[in-house]
């Protein structure tokens, strides 16, 4: 019952997750919670009504993309060179080595595979360390003026199914990435208290994630127990 209790919070708050999303990251709604008016709006061809104050741009003019300084490496290569540096792939960490190519906070997003299509994963995340990363996800240095945790948020809640090509394997190049648009504010604050909003909902629906995992690792305990009579119930 306490497990069910927490998952039906956690759909709720995914819920709220998704709702905050849609009204931030089209500025229908401030980062203070209330809503914008008719007149604090511009109509643009692409996006409709844009928010004051905020701009349209590319996503190559929003980071530097560093596709060309990736390096795959075999995995019977890998093999010889194990050590605790991530290498990562199109959607996530694929091994650990003892080398890196990055050091510092980039945004890597998925170059190919399913995972374009199911999205059952995230198509772009944020690496920090030290790192490497193979030729199957695309590396963007983010330029200071942009909050890069506003630009995940942003991407990921972007549908790509008219990029992407290729049907056994599904794929987006870098010219098609770079070409993506998005409509973000001018002030960096406004961008990070809009990020703000977002992270406090993911840090929740994490703890909860966490307590669920605690819960039945508790439940295989009693079971274990219980079932084989190791521990007793006192039935008065």
């Amino acid at each position: 019952a306490m497990i069910a209790s927490v998952q039906a919070s956690i759909s709720a708050a995914e819920r709220l997750k998704k709702s905050l999303m849609q009204n931030l990251l089209t500025g229908r709604m401030k980062p203070d919670g209330t809503l914008r008016k008719e007149d604090e709006f511009y109509m643009d061809e692409k996006f409709g009504k844009v928010p004051l104050r905020w701009e349209v741009k590319k996503v190559s003019e929003i980071a530097e993309n560093l596709d060309n300084l990736r390096k795959p490496i075999k995995s019977i290569d890998r093999d010889k060179i194990k050590g605790k540096i991530p290498y990562y792939g199109a959607a996530g960490i694929v091994d650990y080595i003892n080398d890196y190519l990055f050091d510092g906070t980039y945004l890597l997003f998925g170059e190919d595979g399913e995972n374009l299509l199911s999205r059952k994963l995230p198509q772009a995340f944020i690496v920090k360390g030290k790192f490497w990363v193979n030729n199957h996800a695309h590396i963007l240095r983010v330029y200071d003026e942009f909050d890069i945790n506003l630009i995940v948020n942003i991407l990921e809640s972007k549908k790509y199914d008219d990029i992407v090509y290729g049907s056994a394997q599904p794929k987006i190049n870098k010219s098609d990435l770079n070409r993506i648009k998005i409509i973000i504010p001018k002030d960096i604050d406004e961008q990070k208290r809009i990020s703000k909003s977002i992270t406090t909902i993911d840090i929740e629906i994490s703890t909860k994630q966490n307590k669920i995992a605690v819960l039945e690792r508790l439940k295989k305990s009693l079971m274990q127990n219980l079932l084989t009579g190791r521990v007793r119930v006192n039935v008065q």
